[in-house]
């Protein structure tokens, strides 16, 4: 059974319409005559995470590991929810081969104007010291004040 015979599955479209993404899994890999410890060897997991997969003990949500199941079974990538059915789409091979987009922005990453990069851990460092400065610093200030609720040492 081939990708166009899986597709016309009743129970590959049915499980396709429900998010059964294990089921599909489960019906690709008996129509490729696959173990699960043989769909595991070509897919890089043991055949007890593909056993988990198929019976939706561990989800299949995660894109890569659902495109690297239908490049190795074949799968149509409408069967798992990643394209619309009879929308063309490019073999794994091309789109690996197509140019990457790089997004920019306006801002440039060392400006001026304090709008470059920050280290969070830099940063929460720097907001731990302060919010402690600040307290220690009201600590002292109630202290000093007279009429202050605060108890001052004698």
């Amino acid at each position: 059974m081939g990708a166009n015979l899986l597709l016309d599955s009743p129970a590959a479209r049915a499980a396709a319409a429900e998010g059964r993404r294990g089921e599909v899994l489960r019906l690709a890999r008996h129509a490729a005559g696959l173990r699960q410890a043989d769909l595991g060897a070509r897919s890089g997991y043991s055949a007890a995470t593909i056993s988990r997969f198929e019976t939706g003990r561990r989800p299949l949500s995660d894109l890569g590991i659902l495109r690297g199941f239908c490049e190795v079974l074949a799968i149509p990538p409408e069967l798992f929810g990643l394209a619309t059915p009879g929308h063309a789409h490019a073999p794994a091979s091309m789109a690996a081969a197509a140019p990457r987009t790089r997004v920019v922005t306006d801002q440039l990453p060392d400006s001026q104007d304090g709008d470059g990069p920050v280290d969070r851990r830099e940063l929460l460092t720097a907001m731990a010291s302060l919010t402690g400065a600040a307290m220690l610093g009201a600590t002292a200030l109630e202290r000093e004040i007279p009429g202050s609720t605060t108890c001052r040492p004698c």
